[in-house]
């Protein structure tokens, strides 16, 4: 087994243990009242946390397979214009998506909870998500192996914003279905 085989698995094991202690925690709580001075709701702060220490342990460790040190990266699209041209090297497009979906995906929750957290303020959750992802990438830069780069806060971002929007559709969704007289008589026409 190679160090990064072996490190990836420890992350991976630390990251669904983090999961399990956020998803117990928010079952504990998810019949309090919202914490009184931010009206934050508890459920879904306790998987924020979880969300935010995820991708902490997924961003801030050292990759086992490092042959050098990390760069900087601080030209938009410059790392996914490389990913998308290289073929000189078979597997050149499926790096392109496993970095895609990789960074996306790993903000996703963290958009998502936080937003069903605060139940407010859609761009400033986002704008938060984005601040986080420059907080990793700064974080980053005494890490050997890891590098800083732009596409990477753009990418977070966008997960991000993915996974608030997930949540907007979802608690107007819910809104809908608790009060289903009043949109059927929104949706009635009028004699």
């Amino acid at each position: 087994m190679s160090d990064f085989e072996r490190l990836f698995g420890l992350q991976l094991l630390a990251i669904i243990a983090v999961a399990v202690i956020a998803a117990a925690a928010a079952l504990a709580v998810r019949h309090q009242r919202p914490w009184t001075r931010f009206r934050l709701a508890p459920a879904a702060t306790c998987l924020t946390l979880g969300s935010g220490l995820a991708i902490a342990i997924a961003t801030l460790t050292p990759r086992g397979d490092a042959t050098s040190p990390g760069r900087i990266e601080l030209m938009p699209l410059h790392t996914l214009r490389f990913y998308r041209f290289v073929h000189f090297y078979p597997g050149a497009r499926d790096d392109l998506l496993f970095y895609l979906i990789g960074n996306i995906a790993l903000f996703v929750p963290l958009g998502f909870f936080l937003y069903l957290a605060v139940r407010r303020r859609f761009a400033l959750v986002v704008l938060a998500c984005g601040l986080t992802s420059v907080g990793v990438e700064i974080l980053q830069l005494p890490i050997w192996s890891r590098s800083t780069d732009v596409d990477d806060v753009l990418t977070n971002g966008l997960g991000g914003l993915l996974g608030a929007t997930a949540a907007v559709v979802l608690l107007a969704g819910s809104r809908q279905s608790a009060h289903p007289d009043e949109n059927r008589a929104l949706c009635e026409p009028r004699l």
